[in-house]
Order: structure tokens, then C-alpha cells, then sequence
């Protein structure tokens, strides 16, 4: 036993004592009284009572140090690939090319989240032909962008082509197999800050301007609660990721990983109560309970389709674009890749950009749409 414990235990029974004390004494009080008390002064008195009472917030830290269990392998800790749907399956048949597609949830999923959804079904209905008579299908797959880079990454499951939200998995699944672009901007989309607006008007006057700087700033300081997402499995969270470590570094790239930025960016996460995986999740989290939260990041494609932010919030765009780019993933089959450019053109037509408009991928550079303006960089 560490000697540390007695003292522990005592300060526990002390606390314990106190508070029992206070039980005792209102018991003591309620009990002498012939008459009921005025529900004021029984406030006011146990007020007294528990101002009475002597303790101290000394809460204790405990630190383990646990050993790390050896070279593990990523793609022996990833789930089995079937945890994630194929939400698009291709028609049967011997003379189809079919080409599997990662695709980000927001764009694979239900309702104003189901976008490809409805492109993708509408390409295999269409039996586009190759070049040498085959017809062309595709599979999607609902899967969230950086749970797609691990599979990636991992050389497991590779699919043909890959759509994540942003281009930064992209970037890094280069370093572990060929990724040959299809489509640099399938739809376009950003990523923000949603942020109530008493909150927002609250930064304004105290630091001047609302951006992510001074909510960064803000949050360090304990004056605004924020929520954000998983960086390792959302593509808004490593966005706010890299922009709150290229605060820190003052915009220079070799000091993002600098002891000091590290040091500053621990203290901005000791005041983030909430992280959810994927934007999505953050949504369903704010609309059971949108009270909780004054900031918290996601995409305008997900902010404008959230009943419960359609009025007292606002949305402010950080980071690089969310432009929902397609590419082909390994060393692909000259057919499987003439089925994603075929994919890729079908999808960029007129009509499903429209539509695209419909299910929130919208991005107005400079103009104003309520009380959102959105400038992409």
C-alpha cells in the first residue's frame, strides 16, 4: 500500500463527515419546528448551513504507465470491412466491369446524407457501356473518410476508387499506395464552426472579429464550451486539427509538431468536453440536446440540414475546402478506372448538380445567406 492512501482516506472521511454533518444539522432544524417553513427560508437556512461547512477542492491525479504491447500491425486492429455497408450494390450479371467505391457518409447515407446514393443507382441503371462492350456499375460503400485511409493505408480491402470529404486523406494515402485522381471536386462543401449566435456576438465584442483564432482563443480562456470531431476518423476534425496546431505554429509548417505547440494545443484540449467521431454523430448529439454546447465544428452540408440550427446559430467557415474529391486507389485495371471517369462525368452532370444543391452541397463564395458567409480560400 502507497503511503499516500491514509491521507487519501482521511480527506475522503472528512469530506464525508462534513457533508453528514449538514444532513444532521437541516434534520435538526426541520425537526424543532411546529409550523411548515416558507420554501424561501428553508433555502435561505440550508444556504447557512452548508456555507458552515468546511472542505476543500483538492482533487488528486493518478497516472499509470502502461507499457506498450509491441509492434501491432493497423490492419490487425481494423474491424472486419463488412461493419461498413455497400449502401449501392451493382446488377448481377457476367458482363458487368464493377468498380467499389469508399464513400464519406455525409454523401452515402440516409436522406439529405444519401447524395451519391442517388447518383450511383442511377449510373447502374443507365448501363454505360466500355470501351470494349462491358457494361459499367458501381458499389458504394458508406464509410467514414478516415476510416476509409486506415483500410487504405493498411493495404486491406482496397476499394477502386475513394471519395473522402477533403483532400488531406488523399495526401496521406499517397504515401501507401498509388492514388490517381479521377475528380478533384465531385461536390463542393465546407467545413465550420457552428456557433450560437449570443456566443458569437459575446467574441465580437470581446476580441474584435469571430474566427477561428479567437475562438481557439476563447476556449483556452474558459469562456466558450466546444465540441469537435475525431481528427483521426473525420474530415472536419483533422481540418480543425491542423488549423489549431497552424495557430499555434504562427503559420509556419516546420513548428507544428514543436514542443511548445504541443504544449499549448494540450491546454486547448483539457477544455473540449465532447468529441464525437464524425460530424454526423455531433449532429445527432446536438439535436438531442443543442442547449449543451455554445461551439462545435461541422460541414455546411450537415449544418443546413439540422432542424434545431436553422435559427439562433451561426456558421463559421474554416480551414481548406471540402471539395469531395475521387480517386482511384492501387494499381487499377485500365476498364476499372474507365468506370470511375465514367462515374465521375455522370455524377458532374447538370442535374445531379443541382440536386447536389438540394441535399446542402452548396458552397457561395462571398455571398450572403442569412446570417452565413462562407469565403473559401
Amino acid at each position: 500500500m502507497s503511503t499516500s492512501q491514509p491521507t487519501l482516506s482521511r480527506r475522503r472521511g472528512t469530506r464525508l463527515i462534513a457533508v453528514m454533518s449538514a444532513f444532521l444539522l437541516l434534520a435538526a432544524a426541520c425537526g424543532g419546528e411546529t409550523e411548515p417553513i416558507d420554501p424561501l427560508e428553508a433555502q435561505e437556512r440550508l444556504q447557512e448551513l452548508v456555507d458552515e461547512i468546511g472542505w476543500r477542492n483538492n482533487p488528486v491525479a493518478r497516472k499509470a504507465n502502461v507499457p506498450p504491447p509491441g509492434t501491432v500491425e493497423l490492419a490487425d486492429t481494423l474491424p472486419p470491412i463488412d461493419e461498413f455497408p455497400l449502401v449501392v450494390t451493382a446488377p448481377s450479371g457476367s458482363n458487368r466491369v464493377v468498380a467499389e467505391i469508399f464513400v464519406s457518409t455525409e454523401k452515402s447515407g440516409d436522406d439529405t446524407d444519401g447524395w451519391m446514393i442517388e447518383v450511383a443507382e442511377s449510373f447502374n441503371d443507365e448501363n454505360q457501356t466500355l470501351a470494349d462492350g462491358r457494361t459499367a456499375s458501381v458499389e458504394i460503400r458508406k464509410i467514414a473518410s478516415g476510416t476509409g485511409y486506415q483500410f487504405i493505408s493498411a493495404g486491406r480491402n482496397l476499394p477502386a476508387g475513394f471519395s473522402p470529404s477533403n483532400h488531406l486523406w488523399i495526401e496521406m494515402a499517397k504515401v501507401h499506395q498509388p492514388m490517381a485522381v479521377v475528380s478533384d471536386q465531385l461536390v463542393p462543401n465546407v467545413a465550420g464552426i457552428v456557433m450560437k449566435s449570443e456566443t458569437a456576438e459575446e467574441l465580437r465584442s470581446n476580441y474584435g472579429t469571430l474566427t477561428a483564432s479567437t475562438l481557439i482563443d476563447a476556449v483556452i480562456a474558459g469562456d466558450v464550451v466546444m465540441g469537435y470531431t475525431d481528427p483521426f476518423a473525420s474530415s472536419t476534425g483533422l481540418n480543425f486539427l491542423l488549423t489549431v496546431l497552424d495557430e499555434f505554429a504562427d503559420g509556419q509548417e516546420d513548428r507544428l509538431v514543436a514542443p511548445d505547440v504541443a504544449s499549448v494545443f494540450e491546454q486547448f484540449q483539457q477544455q473540449v468536453p465532447f468529441v464525437a467521431l464524425t460530424t454526423l454523430q455531433i449532429r445527432e448529439s446536438v439535436e438531442k440536446e443543442a442547449g449543451t454546447l455554445d461551439a462545435f465544428v461541422m460541414e455546411y452540408q450537415t449544418f443546413v440540414n439540422t432542424d434545431s440550427l436553422k435559427s439562433g446559430f451561426e456558421f463559421i467557415p474554416f480551414g481548406i475546402r471540402h471539395d469531395n474529391p475521387l480517386y482511384a486507389v492501387g494499381d487499377l485495371l485500365p476498364e476499372e478506372l474507365e468506370v470511375l471517369k465514367l462515374f465521375a462525368g455522370y455524377a458532374g452532370n447538370s442535374d445531379f448538380q443541382e440536386k447536389a444543391a438540394d441535399f446542402g452541397f452548396e458552397a457561395r463564395i462571398g455571398e450572403e445567406s442569412g446570417n452565413i458567409q462562407i469565403e473559401l480560400q
